[in-house]
């Protein structure tokens, strides 16, 4: 891999998100065995990154994207598949489906920019500008578009009764969502 996205917790067991961008390869999840051993998890969508992962009623969620490796300093990926879709895990490298980030303001995401939990539900966030926003998970494959702030946002974690998120574009954040107020 040449870096890890994200981190989560699932039934006791730690799992990465990895980054991959030869010419063949895909980002990956993998499940941490001990030691210096990692049990490969597969990638849902042949992606080059899965760059988000959560848990929510027992199950662990993963988002793709299409990372563009030269804005981390390193040569372009040969893998340009596009991501901006959910899946659910399975076991033993089966993913299911849960939707793609899609809405009429910002357009299709073919990147991910975090998952996270509030209130019970899913929410996703977009890393470029393809698609910006953020997103709950209504269920299946149907996303419900919450709106942006201005500017694309981060990393939902869920603080005090609000779902938090930060941003590359200026001013950085944090930013603040309450079911539908900025």
């Amino acid at each position: 891999a040449v870096f890890i996205f994200a981190m989560a917790v699932y039934q006791g067991d730690l799992y990465a998100a990895t980054c991959e961008s030869s010419a063949g390869e895909t980002g990956r999840v993998y499940r941490y065995a001990g030691d210096a051993e990692w049990e490969d998890c597969g990638n849902p969508d042949g992606s080059n990154a899965v760059a988000g992962l959560a848990v929510l009623d027992d199950h662990l969620y993963a988002g793709t994207s299409w990372y563009d490796t030269t804005g981390s300093a390193l040569p372009p990926s040969e893998n340009t598949t596009p991501g901006g879709r959910v899946y659910r895990y399975e076991g033993n490298k089966t993913w299911t489906y849960c939707g793609a980030l899609s809405n009429p303001e910002t357009g299709a995401a073919t990147t991910l920019g975090g998952l996270g939990v509030f209130k019970g539900r899913l929410y996703a966030t977009t890393l470029k500008q393809e698609g910006f926003g953020l997103y709950r998970h209504e269920g299946g494959e149907e996303w419900t578009y919450c709106g942006n702030p201005g500017r694309r946002v981060l990393n939902p974690m869920a603080y005090n009764g609000a779902l938090y998120m930060v941003s590359y574009d200026a001013p950085g954040g944090p930013f603040r969502y309450d079911e539908g107020e900025w």
